[in-house]
């Protein structure tokens, strides 16, 4: 498209098109009119003169019956007086002109420009008379490039009025067909606003409703998505908080006192040492190394949580056992089982790491909501050849996870659906919570439903 040239709407487009057809038709049709109108003209004025020449051979014949052969000349060519297309001229020897018939007046006022695309070229008849002299026919177009003219402009003036009225019908047409267009471009720029539920009517041609159930559909399925990112961000939003809460909590309860205790033996050392009693004073050392060395794996479990170990740097049942290892050491009064015997050959990277991070969710979600005594981790191949994880935990959790609750899994079950797996969250037998998922491998490209 160049620069600085003016875009013409569709509606403007398919008017143009549309008038340009039509009057192309006027052109074609006008130029059919002439050249119909022509022939007519050259038809007619050859027949009125074949009939004047048939007229005036009888007449010549007549005048052996003529005792004055001049004066039943005259009456031969004025008897052609008012004629509207032929003219009869009495010449003498000498060819001067005798008598000439008057031609009928034309009813209409024929343009020049007319006159010369239609008049076909002069024809005349001469018949000689007995006593020398001779009568002229001559063939006058006027009357008839009047009547042609008079009917060419009727034709015209039902052309311009269907014309009219074709345009007419094209503007109200392309508006009612493209309306539904323009309701759907409104709908556009509602969405392109963040208006997720404008919708527009489905009506009009088949191809348009189409269109607009497509439309509404899309509409539909975006609101959803908007929702569900509102939903998650609120999540997340819920979930740093409970982990800030969660290190804030730890830091107090478990760096705390140890830090406590490295200041008072410090503090103790000191006093020793002013008094002298330097014997007490490697116990005193070797307190705060303890204490040092409690705080030390603290924070290391602190960066764990913070940075937990990638399934694809250790492998990913080492790094599920080091999930367990974590939680068991935090809580020695549950008990926790971990199994794997799926080879990890058969998952990619990203199929890992979609599992580590439901076997992390669904430990947090059992620890810190259900309350259970033993927590089962099971990774393995079903009989359709796709890796299941199974994590069941016997908390007091009776029923499927609330929102409120667990509000990873949201975010997880949108990661298994989007490599073709299933997740599915339910009430174990021994009550607790049960997570399943389903995740395809190479020997099962679709997973069984």
């Amino acid at each position: 498209m160049r620069v600085g040239m003016p875009v013409l709407s569709l509606r403007s487009r398919l008017i143009g098109c549309i008038l340009l057809v039509l009057a192309a038709s006027l052109a074609v049709g006008s130029a059919m009119a002439l050249r119909n109108a022509s022939r007519l003209v050259a038809a007619e004025l050859d027949a009125t003169l074949e009939v004047a020449a048939q007229t005036v051979r009888d007449g010549i014949d007549d005048f052996a019956n003529e005792p004055d052969h001049a004066q039943a000349a005259r009456r031969l060519v004025a008897g052609f007086d008012g004629d509207r297309h032929a003219t009869a001229t009495l010449l003498d020897r000498a060819g001067n002109t005798l008598a000439r018939s008057s031609l009928h007046p034309p009813t209409e006022v024929v343009p020049g420009w007319f006159r010369s695309l239609l008049a076909p070229s002069p024809a005349r008849v001469r018949f000689d008379l007995p006593d020398g002299g001779a009568i002229v026919l001559a063939a006058d177009p006027l009357n008839e490039l009047a009547e042609r003219w008079s009917e060419l402009g009727d034709s015209l003036r039902q052309l311009g009025l269907f014309f009219v009225l074709a345009a007419a019908a094209v503007l109200w047409i392309t508006q009612r067909a493209l309306r539904p267009l323009h309701q759907l471009a409104r709908a556009l720029e509602r969405i392109e606003a963040g208006d997720y539920a404008a919708h527009v009517e489905v009506r009009g041609p088949p191809e348009i409703g189409r269109l607009a159930a497509t439309f509404n559909r899309m509409a539909t399925q975006l609101a959803t998505t908007e929702a569900l990112n509102a939903r998650l961000h609120l999540q997340l939003l819920n979930l740093q908080e409970e982990e800030r809460a969660d290190l804030a909590r730890d830091l107090h309860d478990d760096i705390g006192p140890f830090l406590f205790a490295v200041n008072v033996h410090a503090a103790g050392i000191g006093k020793l040492a002013e008094t002298g009693r330097t014997e007490e004073i490697a116990a005193q050392v070797r307190a705060i190394h303890d204490a040092v060395g409690h705080m030390q794996g603290h924070v290391k479990a602190i960066l764990g949580r913070l940075r937990p170990a990638r399934p694809e740097a250790f492998g990913l049942g080492e790094a599920i056992d080091g999930l367990v290892a974590f939680w068991r050491h935090r809580h020695p009064d549950i008990a926790f089982v971990a199994n794997s015997t799926l080879e990890e050959e058969a998952l990619d990277e990203t199929a890992k790491e979609t599992i580590y991070r439901l076997v992390q969710e669904s430990l947090t979600n059992a620890v810190r909501h259900g309350r259970p005594q033993r927590i089962e981790v099971a990774l393995a191949r079903d009989p359709s050849g796709a890796a299941r994880l199974r994590v069941a935990d016997d908390g007091r959790g009776a029923a499927v996870p609330a929102q409120g609750v667990g509000f990873g899994l949201a975010g997880m079950r949108e990661r298994v659906a989007a490599l073709g797996g299933q997740l599915a969250v339910e009430s174990g037998p021994q009550g607790g919570w049960t997570v399943t998922a389903s995740l395809p491998t190479a020997a099962s490209p679709l997973v069984a439903p």
